[in-house]
């Protein structure tokens, strides 16, 4: 008889060896071993193939984010927070308040007597039911209501997705009352950071110059801001002191020596070092009394507002650097503000001086191109929907009797801040 040759020998032996590891592993996979030895004094239950304790939930398997979810979170985490759009919430309908406010805005006298003769519509009350505005342009969402919460989280995210902004700057005229135009706006304050909370966007307070604003009543403003939403994930903090920011426009009302009793440290009313401090910012007019003026009051920075070249000092592009030299040798916060054009004559008729074509964009350009050569540590930008002085980047279309973006498309100007954001962003 032959040998069997080895080569089948080691087949053999190669598959009992196999079959020896498969038994063991499968031994190991499917046993249940004695729930003692895991924890003796705590029952266990065998479920999806591990003990849990009894009265604990079983481990579960969550979906697997959508593609939509994982761009969202990406997106958030590269928002930008240094370019700030100033956002009015004025805006009242019949729809959704039973009135119209802002959108029917009195047409306003100038200064001088002699100069309103020359306009007998001084004084009335434009009617939107007769497509009358109090505005150049002619919004695309039409006569919309801020205390509408779906119109406030489309804006949101038409100027977070379409302008890559998610700060506004809001307009607000204190705890009670409002503007020589509307009855106020705090009663929509709570949807302004309901909305930003759920689509991550950061909100700053612009403090206007309400009936009786000094600085005793903008320190309790500060206090009910923080009572109110300083735990709310929404309020903007700055980068560098984690603490909140305010604007107070036309600050200049209010005496220097006042506002150093709140924002000096040794200030009588000191806010400073207290749980409802700010980084306080001036609006900036002109050059030697607003310096002046700042230094005095001990505000942290300022801002220029004006969308309207020459209007002021501060909002003249070729002072820019000056004023840029000066806020940094002072260690202040510079941010100018940026805009697409000026016009207010629905609301002005006698101002037509002031306004400023938008050149298609370029005007825009010109703005944004002027603060990113200084590399200045915040751009704000007027505006998102100031609507009664034609400085909106809030889509516009074609109406009869009103302007518009001409061959530009609507949202041209939400676009483009989005080109201007990102290049800021690429110097910084």
């Amino acid at each position: 008889m032959r040998r069997a040759p080895k080569r089948r020998v080691h087949i053999t032996l190669l598959l009992t060896l196999s079959a020896v590891v498969a038994i063991l592993f499968l031994s190991f996979h499917y046993s249940v071993p004695d729930h003692q030895d895991i924890h003796p004094k705590i029952e266990y239950r065998y479920t999806m193939n591990k003990f849990i304790p009894i009265g604990e939930k079983p481990l579960e398997i969550k979906p697997r984010k959508s593609l939509h979810e994982i761009k969202e979170i990406l997106h958030r985490k590269n928002y930008n927070t240094d370019v700030h759009a100033f956002y009015y919430y004025w805006y009242k309908n019949k729809k959704t308040d039973g009135k119209y406010e802002h959108w029917n805005h009195k047409v306003l006298p100038h200064w001088q007597e002699n100069v309103n003769k020359n306009y007998p519509q001084i004084g009335t009350e434009l009617d939107p039911e007769k497509d009358q505005i109090g505005a150049d342009f002619w919004p695309q969402r039409g006569l919309y209501s801020n205390g509408d919460r779906d119109t406030v989280k489309e804006q949101f995210l038409e100027l977070r997705d379409k302008a890559n902004v998610s700060v506004v700057v809001v307009s607000w005229w204190g705890r009670g009352g409002g503007d020589q135009q509307s009855s106020g706006v705090d009663h929509v304050t709570p949807i302004i950071f309901d909305v930003a909370k759920e689509v991550g966007m950061k909100v700053v307070m612009h403090l206007e110059p309400y009936v009786g604003r000094n600085a005793k009543t903008v320190k309790q403003d500060l206090q009910h801001m923080i009572e109110k939403y300083g735990k709310n994930e929404a309020l903007y903090r700055h980068p560098k002191t984690n603490l909140p920011m305010c604007y107070l426009y036309d600050s200049y009302h209010t005496p220097a020596e006042e506002w150093s009793s709140i924002l000096s440290s040794s200030g009588a009313d000191t806010i400073r070092g207290t749980d409802h401090d700010h980084v306080m910012i001036s609006l900036y007019l002109s050059a030697q009394e607003s310096q002046d003026f700042i230094i005095k009051s001990n505000f942290d920075g300022f801002y220029t507002y004006f969308a309207a070249q020459k209007f002021t000092y501060g909002s003249t592009t070729s002072n820019w650097e000056t004023i840029s030299n000066w806020a940094n040798n002072n260690k202040l916060i510079f941010i100018p503000s940026v805009g697409p054009g000026y016009m207010d004559t629905k609301i002005r008729p006698w101002n037509d001086a002031n306004t400023q074509d938008r050149r298609k964009g370029g005007y825009y350009d010109d703005m944004w191109s002027e603060a990113i050569r200084l590399k200045v540590p915040l751009i704000s930008i007027t505006s998102y929907n100031e609507w009664h002085e034609g400085t909106q980047i809030e889509p516009a279309v074609p109406k009869q009797g009103y302007k518009d973006y001409g061959e530009l498309e609507p949202d041209f100007y939400l676009v483009r801040t989005s080109h201007w954001v990102n290049k800021y962003t690429l110097i910084k």
